[in-house]
């Protein structure tokens, strides 16, 4: 329209200037929190059970868990939730799609998603609902030595005797961690990588912070 011309620049210059208007961005007034479970997803679950006795979910929130018959906005109850999570097969997040239909909120709901920071079957969901909630999901990959180089097999079997091994708790490679984190940042999601075992949380191209995470 010719009312966001800059005729002055135009005027001096003869290059055409045009306003842009910002967009309009409502406030999120409550989250809507959802925990994917995996047969890896102590972590997850862990980062869940922070984020709400620490109150970091706000005033208003709601809660869901994969396979888990209702959504809850009673921390007692949530906690329950992902108690009994581990009672039923693991979700992969198959449950995602339909609580973000329930807590639509015409804008002002922001979405959460806890998860393993291990591949599987939850990832295109969650870069699916990243895809249709640009810019308001953010996503907590939560697991245990984060960043652990991937050893090669002939350097397992020369140098790690078999005891030593099992003795070993393993790490979560970071290439494999790096990749989840690029899919569904790509899908426009917000990306924090939360190491348990050392309380670090790293957003995803951004810089590190300090959190305890501890289960």
């Amino acid at each position: 329209p010719a009312r966001l011309i800059v005729w002055k620049i135009y005027g001096r210059t003869r290059k055409l200037v045009v306003r842009e208007p910002e967009r309009a961005l409502s406030r999120a007034r409550s989250v809507a929190a959802y925990l994917v479970t995996t047969r890896d997803d102590e972590a997850a679950a862990a980062a869940a059970r922070v984020a709400l006795h620490t109150g970091v979910l706000g005033l208003k929130w709601t809660f869901g868990v994969d396979g888990a018959p209702r959504d809850t906005s009673s921390e007692a109850e949530a906690l329950d939730l992902i108690a009994a999570s581990g009672n039923t097969p693991p979700g992969q997040g198959s449950g995602l799609a339909a609580f973000a239909d329930r807590n639509e909120g015409g804008g002002t709901v922001r979405f959460l998603v806890f998860a393993p920071a291990r591949r599987g079957p939850w990832v295109e969901r969650v870069a699916a609902l990243a895809r249709r909630k640009r810019g308001v999901l953010d996503v907590i990959l939560a697991g245990d030595r984060l960043g652990t180089p991937r050893p090669s097999r002939w350097r397992r079997l020369v140098f790690l005797p078999a005891e030593d091994a099992r003795k070993t708790p393993e790490g979560i490679p970071a290439d494999e961690v790096d990749r989840i984190a690029r899919d569904l940042v790509a899908a426009g999601a917000t990306v924090a990588k939360v190491d348990r075992r050392t309380g670090r949380i790293e957003l995803a191209g951004g810089p590190q912070r300090q959190m305890r995470v501890a289960g």
